[in-house]
C-alpha cells in the first residue's frame, strides 16, 4: 500500500509538469498553425493586412491605401536593388542566413542587448506579416522559425513580391507602389532609377528618413550610392 501511495505521489508532479508544458506550448502551436494556414493562403492571395499595419493603426496612424504590383510589373531595378541591399544571398539561402545571424549575435553580445538581427528578406517579411518590430530574442527566434516555414511554401519570387508590396515605407505607407504615389505622385513603374534608389535607401528607418533627404547617418547615403553605382 505504501508503495502504491509513493507511485501516486510521483505521478502528481509529472502530471503537473506535463500540464504546465502544454500551457506554455499552446500559444506557440496556435501561432505556427496560423502562420502555416496564412502562408499557404498568401501564396495565392495578396495579404489584405499585416500585424505591422494593425499595430500602426492601433497607435493612431492613418494607413494609406495598398497599391499591389505583381512581381514582373515591379521594376527590375527595384527587385535587384532590394536584394543587393537587404539580402545578397536571397536567391540561394533557405530563408535565413546563418552567417549574418552569427555576426549579429556576436555584435549584440558585445553591446549587451539585441540591436542587430542579420535578418534576410524572408525574415523581414515574416516580421511584417506576422510579428511586431520589438527587439527581443523571443521575437527573433519566432522570426527565424517563421521564415523557415515561409521559404519553401511561398518560393523566392512570391516572397520578394510580397516583401516589396508589404514592408513599411513611411508613416502609414506600406509597399513600394504606395510609397511611389505618396512621395512622387506616380506609379512605381514610372519612376526613374534615382527615385527608386532613394526609396530603397530609406527603408533602414522609413518612419524617419525621407527620399528627398539622404544623410550619411544610418548609412542612407551609402545605400543610395551603392545602388546608383552598381
Amino acid at each position: 500500500m505504501q508503495f502504491h501511495h509513493g507511485q501516486l505521489m510521483n505521478k502528481k508532479p509529472r502530471r503537473f509538469g506535463n500540464l504546465l508544458l502544454r500551457i506554455l506550448l499552446a500559444p506557440f502551436l496556435v501561432y505556427f498553425g496560423m502562420v502555416i494556414v496564412l502562408t499557404v493562403t498568401y501564396k495565392f492571395v495578396n495579404p489584405p493586412v499585416s500585424t505591422l499595419m494593425l499595430l500602426r493603426r492601433f497607435q493612431g496612424q492613418e494607413i494609406h491605401p495598398i497599391r499591389f504590383v505583381s512581381y514582373f510589373e515591379l521594376p527590375l531595378f527595384a527587385r535587384k536593388g532590394i536584394v543587393h541591399l537587404e539580402d545578397p544571398t536571397f536567391w540561394t539561402n533557405d530563408g535565413i542566413d546563418l552567417g549574418a545571424i552569427r555576426d549579429a549575435w556576436e555584435i549584440d553580445q558585445k553591446l549587451g542587448r539585441p540591436v542587430y538581427g542579420g535578418s534576410t528578406i524572408t525574415q523581414q517579411l515574416a516580421r511584417t506579416l506576422f510579428l511586431v518590430p520589438d527587439k527581443s530574442y523571443l521575437r527573433k527566434g519566432l522570426e527565424i522559425a517563421t521564415a523557415l516555414i515561409m521559404n519553401p511554401i511561398l518560393g523566392k519570387r512570391r516572397i520578394l513580391e510580397l516583401y516589396l508590396n508589404s514592408i513599411e515605407w513611411g508613416p502609414g505607407i506600406f509597399g513600394i507602389n504606395a510609397a511611389a504615389h505618396y512621395w512622387y505622385h506616380a506609379d512605381v513603374r514610372d519612376l526613374s532609377a534615382d527615385h527608386l534608389a532613394r526609396l530603397e535607401a530609406i527603408i533602414v528607418n522609413p518612419r524617419y528618413f525621407k527620399p528627398y533627404w539622404l544623410p550619411e547617418r544610418g548609412g542612407v547615403l551609402e545605400r543610395y550610392q551603392a545602388l546608383m553605382g552598381r
